[in-house]
């Protein structure tokens, strides 16, 4: 992987929460890879304005501003292979919760647990209503089970058991 500026790639990890995202993303800077052959002069977020989404398009202009991103379009070719291949790098937490959580709670739970592992840590959510409350987590081979539906089995084990 060529070097890039890593202040130039952490806004584009800190734009995704979970793994939708981060694929929607991805798809998006692919198709920008295409374009990229056609020859045109300019700044990634001109080049690209009529398929990049308007967070992606702010992004972009962001590092621009900040003089991150190349002019060349080799290099800049360089930057968004590079860009891929950190992005398809990020750890993810596997989560199990009861229904589909809002953007601000999967903003969260992503965050706080970047906070504690030190990088950034993205959620691959499925939804199963026998967990009723609570939710279950994978990472990094590690998994644990803290829903309501758990617990409520481990209780009526444990009654029988008991009785």
């Amino acid at each position: 992987m060529k070097n890039i500026d890593e202040t130039a790639i952490l806004p584009f990890a800190n734009s995704i929460n979970t793994t939708e995202d981060l694929f929607r993303l991805i798809e998006q800077l692919e198709g920008l890879q295409r374009y990229l052959y056609k020859g045109k002069a300019g700044y990634l977020s001109v080049k690209a304005l009529e398929f990049l989404s308007p967070d992606v398009s702010k992004i972009f202009k962001e590092i621009e501003s900040l003089g991150l991103e190349p002019i060349e379009e080799d290099k800049q070719m360089d930057f968004v292979d590079s860009l891929i291949r950190f992005l398809r790098n990020i750890t993810v937490l596997k989560m199990t919760v009861a229904y589909i959580p809002t953007e601000a709670f999967t903003a969260k739970v992503s965050g706080d647990v970047s906070k504690q592992f030190g990088k950034k840590v993205i959620l691959e959510l499925s939804v199963d209503e026998s967990v009723v409350g609570g939710a279950a987590f994978e990472f990094l081979g590690k998994y644990a089970n803290y829903t309501y539906g758990a617990n409520v089995t481990k209780f009526v084990d444990n009654f029988w058991k008991a009785s």
